[in-house]
């Protein structure tokens, strides 16, 4: 059952839904009141809340008895609630039997009571005049770096890349191999070929 408190503060041509803080919200419990939900079309089956620190990438439930005192209200986890909020919302279409779940992300901005905030979108609209970010998911553009992002060190020799100025001074380079080394094994060659050549 959706929560419905209209204040004498809030115009009544809003067409989003407005989040109002409860007098005693703050991070260890965070409560509030949701105006101007559309349910022409169903109604609410659960709203929940998340945070960008200890709850990221976690919805949290509301806790059921806050709707005996007509708000919704959500219990700390072992860690308090950090600013801002997002909040998510899910109501059950009465036609369809389907579900819809609308995404207010960094809506709520402090904890001062009866504070309000606009949600940015309301249930029971055509779809083309819902904004984007009010119906995916608060975390879902974050990714988890791929390895190709980040790649491992797999061996612990160093290749060394090597430009030559022109073509005489190209040499042949080994995968794995300094460079250095390379050039100092091919001065050893000529030098010990030429101590040869004057002893012969």
């Amino acid at each position: 059952t959706a929560i419905l408190t209209p204040t004498p503060n809030i115009s009544e041509s809003i067409n989003d839904i407005i989040i109002q803080n409860h007098n005693d919200t703050d991070e260890w419990w965070v409560a509030f009141y949701l105006n101007h939900v559309n349910l022409s079309c169903g109604e609410i089956v659960n709203v929940e809340i998340s945070d960008n620190y200890a709850y990221k990438n976690k919805w949290i439930d509301y806790d059921p008895a806050g709707l005996t005192y007509d708000h919704y209200s959500f219990l700390h986890q072992n860690s308090t609630y950090t600013l801002p909020l997002s909040v998510r919302i899910t109501m059950n279409n009465d036609e369809s039997d389907s579900t819809k779940t609308l995404y207010g992300c960094d809506v709520i901005t402090d904890w001062e009571g009866l504070n309000t905030f606009d949600f940015g979108s309301n249930f029971c609209q055509d779809k083309s005049k819902l904004a984007q970010n009010s119906i995916k998911d608060c975390f879902e553009s974050e990714t988890t770096p791929s390895p190709t992002d980040h790649p491992s060190i797999l061996s612990t020799a160093t290749s060394y890349a090597y430009s030559p100025q022109n073509e005489s001074d190209a040499v042949a380079s080994v995968p794995g191999v300094p460079m250095d080394y390379i050039i100092g094994g091919i001065a050893a060659t000529i030098v010990v070929f030429c101590c040869f050549m004057c002893c012969c």
